[in-house]
């Protein structure tokens, strides 16, 4: 099929929310911040293949379908609930990493009595995922720290662990990470303060 015959569906959602998150076909809305819906994906797309389209004259790159909230209520799965503000969060292996005041914590998605497991009592403002497979915390005034997801990756230097599997990478403040490959671009307290880059070098075997 040639690319100028792919027709290009834009999804909105009418309504309020705090967030969301597509993984493994379930479609992750965060009503608020101590709230979180876990809808069907995939049922709601194979809902969407009936619903009544307009047929055009001329090709037309791109269509426009607006749900409300109410409408994806037939796809809800479950409701999860958290007892106080989330700051951030990630999926990873279907696994909830999330951090509050309180914490850091993990949240399995696959079983049915799944527990909140705190992982370390410092709070994280920022939870950054790389394409890596590596995640990076952003603690503010506690600095850079780095939870390992795999055990393809370890760090000879014991005395930066501060947790299991938790490792300081620096002590500047940090409110917000982006990953560069293996690389991590730092930014400080806000626009106009310095932004660092951590750099690593990785060693095979």
């Amino acid at each position: 099929m040639d690319k100028e015959h792919l027709l290009t569906t834009k999804l909105i959602i009418d309504g309020h929310f705090h967030d969301f998150q597509l993984y493994s076909g379930k479609f992750y809305l965060w009503m608020n911040q101590k709230e979180l819906n876990v809808y069907d994906w995939n049922k709601w797309m194979k809902q969407l293949v009936d619903v009544d389209r307009p047929i055009y004259l001329e090709p037309q790159p791109s269509e426009q379908i607006s749900v409300t909230i109410e409408e994806l209520i037939p796809f809800l799965e479950r409701t999860i609930s958290f007892s106080e503000p989330i700051y951030d969060c990630a999926i990873f292996n279907h696994i909830l990493y999330f951090s509050d005041d309180n914490g850091f914590y993990r949240y399995s998605l696959t079983k049915n009595n799944a527990q909140k497991e705190r992982i370390w009592d410092q709070a994280v403002y920022s939870i950054s995922l790389s394409a890596k497979g590596r995640m990076a915390l952003s603690a503010g005034e506690s600095g850079l720290f780095e939870y390992l997801l795999s055990s393809h990756y370890l760090y000879d230097q014991l005395d930066r662990q501060k947790a299991p599997r938790i490792y300081q990478l620096n002590a500047h403040f940090a409110s917000q990470t982006i990953w560069n490959h293996h690389d991590l671009i730092q930014y400080g307290e806000n626009q106009t303060g310095p932004t660092y880059l951590t750099q690593f070098n990785e060693q095979k075997g």
